[in-house]
């Protein structure tokens, strides 16, 4: 395993985790929301994908979207968050996954 990605899984995955939920328990008032994150902040969301969304199905309902641009999403990370489609085209652009 990269050892990026092992960083990524411990301090910032137990960090961002956090946040989010406090978001969604303090601040989120049952409104629909986006996740958006580049580069680091894209492997973050994935994290919330595989674990909190996972979770929280009540939570995962009202996501409109997720943004997770600035780094590649390989096929690997498929099992880990089921709620990912395949790729596919999308009005000429060329869409990684589809949520």
């Amino acid at each position: 395993m990269l050892e990026s990605v092992i960083y990524f899984r411990g301090v910032p995955k137990t960090d961002i985790i956090a946040a989010f939920d406090y978001y969604i328990k303090n601040l989120n008032d049952g409104r629909p929301f986006i996740l958006a994150g580049h580069s680091q902040g894209s492997i973050m969301i994935l994290e919330i994908l595989a674990s909190y969304m996972k979770a929280n199905p009540e939570v995962y309902r009202r996501m409109i979207a997720a943004y997770a641009i600035g780094d590649p999403l390989g096929k690997n990370i498929m099992p880990d968050i089921p709620m990912l489609s395949l790729p596919r085209i999308l009005r000429g652009f060329r869409c990684s996954y589809m949520l």
